[in-house]
């Protein structure tokens, strides 16, 4: 990168973190889990409103 003139990015510990994370489920997993959290009044992505 140097070489052509590029600046190398940053090390992952010294660019800010949003602290958000992402997870797929499969949409069999998923409609389980969304059941469960209906049935236990608590909503699917475990906040509270």
């Amino acid at each position: 990168m140097v070489a052509t003139g590029e600046e190398p990015p940053l090390p992952t510990v010294e660019r800010a973190q949003s602290g958000k994370s992402q997870v797929r489920v499969p949409p069999e997993p998923h409609r389980h889990l969304v059941t469960e959290a209906a049935e236990q009044s608590v909503p699917p992505t475990g906040r509270r409103p």
